[in-house]
Parts: C-alpha cells; sequence; structure tokens
C-alpha cells in the first residue's frame, strides 16, 4: 500500500510542476513580462487537479482498493478477536 501511495502522490506532485511549468511559459509568452507566482500557482493548481482527476484515475482506484482490502482485513481480524 505504501508503494501505490508513493507512486499516486509523485505522479501528483510532478503533474503539478509540469502544469506550472506550462503556465509561466505561457504567461510568459502570452504578455512579455515576469510570471507573478501567485496566480501562476493557483491556475496550475487547478489545471493540475482537473488533470489528475481524468489522467490518474488507474492509480487512485488501485490505491482506493488496496486500502479497502487493508481496512476488510482489519475489520475481519476484529471480528475474530
Amino acid at each position: 500500500m505504501v508503494k501505490d501511495f508513493a507512486v499516486y502522490t509523485v505522479m501528483r506532485v510532478l503533474l503539478f510542476v509540469g502544469a506550472f511549468a506550462l503556465v509561466a511559459a505561457v504567461w510568459a509568452l502570452v504578455t512579455g513580462e515576469g510570471v507573478p507566482i501567485a496566480p501562476a500557482l493557483i491556475v496550475a493548481l487547478l489545471l493540475s487537479g482537473v488533470a489528475s482527476f481524468v489522467l490518474l484515475d488507474s492509480p487512485r482506484a488501485k490505491l482506493a482498493h488496496r486500502i479497502e482490502q487493508r481496512f476488510e482485513r482489519m475489520k475481519t481480524k476484529e471480528d475474530v478477536d
């Protein structure tokens, strides 16, 4: 389960970093000026959130399944005791 969590988390972070780089690059090309960090971070956060909903569905489902299995084993063990 830790491996699935780590993989999902790393993928989310990489997706956010990529989104931020994309937003900053487009912002700089369009305006020709420096990129204000706060608005770029907000746009990148929204963009990466939507993208992760679509692109990371499989790793998220795998992680959720592992967590569910673990809770079921704990529940079964608790019922036996």
